[in-house]
């Protein structure tokens, strides 16, 4: 089972577009590719804010003249912290960016989050259920394709 905390934007009208999903847990692309992985999330700042402390870490062991071996330990240290960290990273960084907490989906898989998340929508009224008047029913299926998610 995933945890799924779901975000909208209230300055974004779509009913579809305005939402973003953030999966709970440890974020192995954070912890092999480091700041591409947020580059890639599209969280800049925070990726820059890795390179620095990784920056900062190695600078250290090498004025400090440490082994190599401790220089892995702290790297793998860090890598770890910021990978249990990385996905509440994200939702700082949607906090920062105006974006509000909607919804948090525990279910099987992503697909089944944003299935059960739409749905729930759509029953309180938040999403129209048809593209006109008269138009075929929603698809949640297609709605769910649409969100924008972040890489695991």
């Amino acid at each position: 089972m995933i945890a799924v905390t779901f975000y909208r934007n209230p300055k974004n009208g779509d009913p579809v577009a305005g939402i973003k999903a953030v999966r709970e847990g440890f974020a192995l692309g954070a912890f092999f590719l480091g700041p591409l992985w947020f580059l890639n999330a599209a969280a800049p700042i925070i990726a820059g804010l890795d390179l620095g402390v990784m920056a900062l870490v190695f600078g250290l062991a090498r004025g400090l003249a440490l082994s190599t071996a401790v220089l892995a330990l702290a790297w793998l240290f860090l890598r770890l912290i910021i990978a249990f960290e990385a996905r509440n990273l994200l939702r700082l960084g949607l906090e920062w960016r105006g974006w509000r907490f909607d919804k948090v989906i525990v279910a099987a898989s992503l697909d089944e989050a944003e299935a059960r998340y739409f749905s729930r929508r759509l029953a309180a009224g938040h999403v129209a259920p048809a593209a006109a008047p008269g138009g075929p029913p929603l698809d949640l299926g297609a709605l769910a394709a649409r969100i924008k998610r972040p890489t695991p």
